[in-house]
């Protein structure tokens, strides 16, 4: 999940964790050449667990 704070900031959260932050003018830009690292992180076997599901209503 990329949340954007702000124009100016974005954070990258796997499974509820935050992994990546980045501010400033170019900060989606900044995210987007982290490409391959957030590849990595979220097809990782040593990636953090995911979050339980709330039940079903």
């Amino acid at each position: 999940m990329v949340h954007r704070a702000d124009p100016d900031e974005w954070c990258v959260i796997v499974n509820g964790l935050q992994v990546l932050a980045f501010s400033g003018p170019s900060a989606w830009a900044k995210a987007l050449s982290h490409k391959a690292e957030l590849l990595e992180l979220l097809t990782s076997p040593d990636a953090p667990p995911a979050a339980p599901r709330p039940p079903a209503r």
